[in-house]
């Protein structure tokens, strides 16, 4: 925990890149240790998608699931910072990325090995 997951309407060698560097920023902006959270990039054709037609169609979804408890200044510099980075290696407008904030208490979550 967290988990960011970016739906992208194509993966290219920059969203590999964008996976590290959003890694980076959620150790950095969330003050977590290295060895913690997980970022996955998805891919839906855009023939996969529905927008009406005066929209992008080759827009992101952004979704970072997380504990509860952080305030709205680490969440917005959160959601800037991977917005940013998703325009600068993707090339697409920040008007056609969407990002959203999903918050779980700590007992919602299991991780794995529990000794």
């Amino acid at each position: 925990m967290p988990l960011v997951k970016v739906h992208l309407s194509q993966t290219t060698k920059a969203a590999e890149l964008l996976a590290g560097a959003i890694r980076e920023t959620i150790v950095e902006v969330l003050g977590i240790a290295a060895d913690i959270g997980q970022v996955m990039i998805y891919q839906t054709p855009v023939e996969l998608r529905s927008v009406h037609n005066s929209r992008e169609q080759n827009f992101a979804v952004v979704e970072i699931v997380m504990y509860s408890g952080r305030n709205r200044v680490i969440k917005e510099k959160l959601s800037e910072k991977i917005c940013s980075l998703i325009k600068s290696h993707i090339n697409i407008g920040l008007s056609d990325i969407h990002c959203y904030i999903i918050e779980i208490a700590p007992e919602n979550y299991y991780g794995g090995d529990l000794t």
